[in-house]
């Protein structure tokens, strides 16, 4: 925190001299390495997802099958596989995130909770 009779932020960038320049400098990088690591979180999660189905549907077609024609079940944890837990037949939530066991329960979905969260 900040604390000037400064009249605006020019104003206080001039008086701290170099030092704010610094300060300033070091927050807008801060800023974009915050900005990009989320991104790259949500690409990369959001894609994870995604290929897990894609993988499935390519090995189903390999074998001359498509979803429609095998009983599919699937086990996570983990709010991030979503896709192919919309996509299976029978989706359970085992020992389940916080986030999963909400849309678990909202969506009718198995959970199964194998051993207690400590």
């Amino acid at each position: 925190m900040i604390a000037s009779a400064a009249n605006s932020f020019l104003d206080i960038m001039h008086r701290g001299g170099p030092v704010m320049w610094l300060l300033l400098a070091m927050s807008i990088v801060g800023l974009a390495l915050v900005i990009e690591r989320a991104w790259f979180w949500f690409r990369t999660n959001s894609r994870a997802s995604l290929a897990k189905v894609t993988r499935m549907e390519q090995w189903l077609a390999a074998q001359g099958l498509d979803w429609s024609s095998v009983h599919s079940t699937f086990y996570t944890d983990s709010l991030n596989d979503l896709a192919l837990m919309e996509k299976v037949d029978v989706p359970v939530a085992t020992n389940p995130d916080d986030r999963l066991r909400a849309v678990a329960r909202e969506r009718g979905w198995r959970i199964l909770d194998l051993f207690d969260k400590k």
